[in-house]
């Protein structure tokens, strides 16, 4: 589960500080990566997320279809990543 916050609200107008989040399934076929290009394995991604508890990183999810995340709850589940880059 992701923040996909700014997504969810690309085509609103409000300036509400509610927050969204986005369910992002990942398979063998996902690259995982920094923004270095340093390629991770499921379990390096694994480490990053109990480390990034300390340390909160942004990470940009490429998803392997088009879809148009809103406010509404179906369309922030289901996705896939074909990609997922940690930033610096």
């Amino acid at each position: 589960m992701i923040d996909c916050s700014s997504a969810a609200k690309r085509n609103d107008n409000s300036n509400t500080e509610e927050g969204y989040s986005c369910v992002v399934e990942i398979s063998e076929n996902t690259t995982l990566r920094t923004e270095d290009g340093q390629e991770l394995s499921v379990d390096e991604l694994e480490e990053w997320e109990l480390s990034k508890l300390n340390s909160p990183k942004m990470v940009r999810v490429v998803l392997s279809e088009e879809k148009n995340i809103n406010k509404n709850m179906s369309s922030r589940e289901g996705l896939k990543a074909s990609e997922i880059i940690i930033l610096n």
